[in-house]
C-alpha cells in the first residue's frame, strides 16, 4: 500500500469550509487510488510488510490461489446406438456423460487449470478368439472442454463380447479404465465446463463408476 495521502482534506487552511464531495472522496471512493481511505481495504503489499517475517499460510485467505471442484456417480449407466447419429462425425454425435461432467467458475485469472478423470465401462462389440473383431462398430470417448476436443483426449472401448462361445458372455477381461488428464493454461474469469463426450454405433455400451475434478491456480 502506498503513502496515503489525503489531499482533498490536507489542502484545507484555517477556517475554511471542506466540499462534501471531496470528503466523501476522501473517506471511500473506489478507484480514487492514494486519495482515499479506501486504499487501506485490502491493498497491502511489500511496503507494509517487514524484511523479517515473510507471509505465511495462515495469512492467506482459503481459496485465495487456488480452488476445485469434482462430480462423480457409481451407478451403472447404458447408452443404446439408437440414441446417437449414424457417424461420428454428425454434430452433436458425442453425448454427455453424466457423473463425468462438470460446470464450474472461476473467481479470477487462472495461470493454469488442472483437469483429471476416471470413467469404466465396456460395449457389446463383438469378437472372437482368432482375434477377429468388427471393423465398423465403435464405442469412443473424447474429452471436451468449452466445447472444445483437444488434441490426443480420445480413447475407445475395446470389443467385449466373444461372439463365438455358447453364452456369448461379455468378458470381464476386456472392461476397460479411463484416467486420464488436461492441463490447460490462462483460463479467464467465468463460467467453463469439461466433459467426456461419449459416441457409440454398437448394439449397448454400460459406463460404471466415473468422475471429473477441475483445480484451479491463481
Amino acid at each position: 500500500m502506498a503513502t496515503l495521502t489525503l489531499t482533498s482534506l490536507s489542502d484545507l487552511g484555517s477556517g475554511e469550509t471542506s466540499d462534501a464531495d471531496s470528503t466523501m472522496e476522501a473517506f471511500y471512493s473506489d478507484g480514487y487510488g492514494d486519495n482515499s481511505f479506501e486504499i487501506i481495504n485490502g491493498r497491502l503489499d511489500e511496503d507494509n510488510l517487514s524484511g523479517t517475517r515473510p507471509i505465511g499460510s495462515s495469512q492467506i485467505k482459503n481459496n485465495a490461489l487456488a480452488g476445485g471442484r469434482m462430480v462423480g456417480s457409481t451407478g451403472n449407466i447404458d447408452y443404446f446406438s439408437v440414441t446417437f447419429p449414424e457417424l461420428n462425425t454428425d454434430i452433436g454425435a458425442y453425448m454427455k456423460v453424466p457423473g463425468c461432467s462438470i460446470s464450474f467458475f472461476l473467481p479470477y485469472d487462472c495461470s493454469v487449470v488442472m483437469f483429471t478423470w476416471s470413467v469404466s465401462g465396456n460395449s457389446t462389440q463383438d469378437y472372437n478368439s482368432s482375434g477377429a473383431v468388427s471393423t465398423t462398430d465403435v464405442a469412443e470417448l473424447k474429452f471436451y472442454l468449452d466445447g472444445t476436443f483437444p488434441n490426443n483426449q480420445f480413447r475407445s472401448f475395446p470389443p467385449s463380447h466373444d461372439k463365438v462361445t455358447s453364452n456369448n458372455p461379455l468378458q470381464a477381461h476386456r472392461f476397460r479404465i479411463w484416467s486420464g488428464h488436461h492441463m490447460e493454461q490462462d483460463m479467464a474469469k467465468g463460467w467453463h465446463s469439461a466433459y467426456i463426450g461419449f459416441f457409440t454405433n454398437d448394439d449397448m455400451t454400460r459406463f460404471r463408476i466415473r468422475n471429473m475434478k477441475a483445480i484451479w491456480f491463481k
